[in-house]
């Protein structure tokens, strides 16, 4: 009752994560609207940043639109969107996006108020174009250098580093010992040929240069550079770091190698 007592012109929401009840969205004389960090009607649900990073968008944007009893579904007020630049992870972009979002909606509050745009003169989104951004499962925290192309899982440890973050296993090539869990932090795609070639097998090793990180080959031939890791019950640390603590050379191993079922 308390929205209805205080007769707002306008409510507006940001990363409210749930359905609002058709009672509360008649309340607003102009509406309900939302910031929503994704150029709908692509990544309509709960983690439309991540899946976007995830799944490689060379644009990134925000949204302001109308909200309906429909998940993301209303009508397009404004949209604001810029290049993705393969680098910046998942809490960066989101807090960059939802800053793009703010100025937007600040800018289209004028039109609003007047009457000029409204629920019917805003842009309606194509439901056939529309995608789904559905909840992260802990499960796609586990990286798989068998299956997955270096991109891939470059894409997914950015997008999944707010929650739960990515993992691999290693072991060392001596045997000695049990598969260890190694979280990954910053990494980046390999695209020298000649530190490509010098890659090998599952071997994991720092790569030479100046501040270089752990190079990986993958099993389809694609190399990933590691920046920063976090041994398990380390702190993140850079690849220098974490192969100067090392006792011996090290390789990767899939998840159902390293994990007992």
């Amino acid at each position: 009752h308390a929205p209805k007592a205080l007769s707002p012109d306008l409510c507006i929401t940001a990363a409210y994560g749930c359905y609002l009840p058709k009672r509360f969205l008649a309340i607003p004389r102009l509406g309900t609207v939302n910031i929503h960090p994704s150029l709908l009607p692509r990544w309509r649900g709960a983690s439309p940043v991540q899946r976007s990073l995830e799944a490689g968008d060379e644009v990134l944007g925000v949204s302001v639109l109308y909200t309906v009893s429909k998940m993301d579904a209303g009508p397009v007020i404004a949209r604001v969107e810029r290049k993705n630049d393969g680098v910046k992870p998942a809490s960066q972009e989101l807090e960059e996006l939802f800053s793009m979002g703010t100025d937007s909606l600040i800018s289209s509050l004028p039109s609003i108020f007047s009457g000029e745009m409204t629920f019917d003169t805003a842009d309606p989104q194509d439901e056939l174009a529309a995608t789904k951004a559905p909840m992260i499962d802990k499960s796609e925290a586990v990286i798989d250098f068998a299956t997955m192309s270096a991109v891939e899982v470059h894409n997914r440890v950015r997008g999944l580093e707010l929650w739960p973050g990515c993992h691999f296993y290693v072991e060392e090539v001596s045997g000695s010992g049990p598969p260890r869990k190694v979280k990954l932090g910053r990494t980046r795609v390999i695209d020298d040929e000649e530190k490509l070639a010098g890659l090998e097998g599952r071997g994991v090793a720092l790569l030479p240069g100046k501040g270089a990180g752990l190079g990986v080959l993958l099993a389809d031939g694609t190399g990933l550079e590691l920046l920063t890791v976090q041994p398990e019950g380390k702190k993140m640390m850079d690849a220098k770091a974490y192969a100067n603590g090392l006792t011996g050379k090290i390789r990767w191993r899939q998840p159902e190698e390293a994990v007992p079922n």
